[in-house]
């Protein structure tokens, strides 16, 4: 469900990006944009909300069955649990923030359909601020959302395109008046960049999840196994005299 709900947020974020690049040339397009910006933040907000409630649930039980298991272990494990609570720090800040970004996203978008002549003037503010709220929650995805998995630097480019995309963006909105055509271009690609950001996140951390989980394995059994060597030669023999 988790999957099918961030791969229908994605598509209708690429939809919605290859509609700017398709009609940016058109005049009035502005006020059907914002009306189609709206229900695509609506729709996306939406989503991401099912997405984190699922999760929320799913950890809880999670937690629920952990504490059930250390519960009926000896208890020696209380230097673990510091490092557990340090490490679900991480999450916690991830929810919060995904929390924020979705009701922002369902009340600009909500707004959006409502009123959309007065979104004209806004929208290139709007569209700026989305990429680079978008580019920064990839960044901060990638440096701490991922963990364990360390993922390569490479995957940074695409971000840190929309954040600087954002930043020309909002200055090109500022010093020039009949900028709609540039504005829609590079809202247009940004959307593609970060619906294909996370496509490239889903599929580079599925590969190296695998690449990690039988080195931990083998890690796990070549130190077990001088262990069970060992322990015969400890036992001393006496002499038969």
């Amino acid at each position: 469900m988790k999957r099918a709900n961030i791969l229908i947020t994605n598509l209708l974020i690429l939809a919605v990006g290859v509609i700017f690049l398709l009609l940016f040339s058109r005049e009035g397009v502005m006020e059907w944009i914002v009306i189609v910006s709206g229900i695509m933040f609506v729709v996306a907000g939406v989503v991401n909300g099912r997405v984190l409630a699922a999760e929320s649930s799913k950890s809880k039980s999670d937690a629920t069955i952990e504490s059930m298991k250390e519960a009926k272990s000896e208890p020696l494990s209380s230097p673990p649990e510091k490092s557990k609570q340090k490490e679900q720090g991480s999450p916690l800040m991830h929810r919060v923030l995904g929390w924020l970004c979705t009701a922002a996203a369902i009340v600009f978008g909500a707004m959006m359909i409502v009123v959309p002549d007065k979104f004209v003037s806004l929208l290139a503010y709007i569209l700026s601020a989305s990429l680079f709220v978008g580019g920064c929650y990839h960044i901060y995805k990638l440096g701490r959302g991922m963990r364990p998995v360390v993922m390569p630097f490479w995957t940074y480019v695409l971000p840190l395109m929309l954040v600087v995309g954002s930043v020309v963006m909002f200055i090109i909105s500022l010093n020039s008046i009949d900028s709609a055509h540039i504005i829609l271009i590079i809202s247009g690609v940004g959307l593609i960049l970060f619906a294909v950001e996370t496509l490239i996140q889903y599929i580079v951390r599925k590969v190296l999840t695998r690449k990690i989980t039988p080195k931990d394995t083998s890690n796990i059994t070549a130190i077990s196994a001088p262990l069970s060597t060992e322990q015969p030669e400890l036992q001393p023999t006496t002499p038969n005299e």
